[in-house]
């Protein structure tokens, strides 16, 4: 992976063939999920301002795991980390500098 509009765009992928997922299986709240995870990514694409890189990292992030979390499947959580896991670790080492 090359780079961070790489990561964004593996993520996108995997995040919507996962609502397809979700969907085939009649899970609106997974979807939902899902969505919510993605639908900032595309502004993330050819975003300058690196403090949006560094929120969605350790923001939205912890926010999508933490509403999986709350569905209580741990198998569904530990699939979705196995699958982001490469665009995640890239986007955390491009993420340098701290939130003010």
């Amino acid at each position: 992976m090359q780079g961070r509009t790489d990561a964004y765009r593996r993520i996108l992928y995997l995040g919507l063939l996962l609502i397809r997922e979700a969907a085939r299986m009649g899970d609106a709240r997974l979807c939902e999920i899902e969505a919510d995870h993605l639908h900032n990514l595309p502004a993330l694409l050819n975003e300058p301002d690196e403090s949006r890189h560094q929120y969605y990292i350790r923001a939205e992030r912890s926010l999508y795991l933490h509403r999986l979390s709350e569905r209580n499947d741990d198998d569904c959580v530990a699939h979705r980390k196995r699958l982001y896991e490469e665009p995640w670790k890239l986007l955390e080492a491009l993420t340098t500098k701290p939130i003010s």
